[in-house]
């Protein structure tokens, strides 16, 4: 994928070069993240994708503009969907990890009274021949 030629159409001072936008969103998000923003949209323009310019109200949008601030959710959201990830496989492991604990503590549990009186008057040698 050629990020540079993909990138031609929205050059301007609003949307630098491949390698900016990189270091911009590294503002952000961290760099794998960013990286994995950059794939996903430049193969959306691959594919197609147009940016064009927008007005709204006395405000002004260049195409390079739109295409930045389009790169940057894509990268917040990516950033998002990780999180969440990394929560839900925190939430599993404490889960497992309470389990282990619940199942250590009631194998240390004491045996009634009755047990332990029938093993102190059990014969310590049953079953030794």
């Amino acid at each position: 994928m050629d990020f540079i030629k993909l990138h031609e159409p929205y050059e301007s001072e609003e949307s630098p070069s491949p390698d900016a936008q990189l270091t911009w969103l590294q503002k952000f998000v961290p760099q794998d993240i960013a990286g994995r923003a950059m794939l996903q949209v430049y193969t959306q323009i691959e594919q197609g994708l147009k940016f064009e310019e927008t007005t709204q109200g006395t405000n002004h949008y260049s195409a390079g503009w739109n295409f930045c601030q389009y790169l940057k959710a894509v990268a917040l959201d990516l950033q998002a969907k990780a999180a969440t990830a990394y929560l839900d496989i925190l939430a599993r492991q404490d889960e497992v990890q309470k389990e282990k604990i619940r199942e250590a503590m009631l194998k240390k549990t004491p045996k009634g009274f009755w047990s332990r009186l029938k093993a102190v008057f059990s014969d310590p040698y049953k079953g030794i021949s």
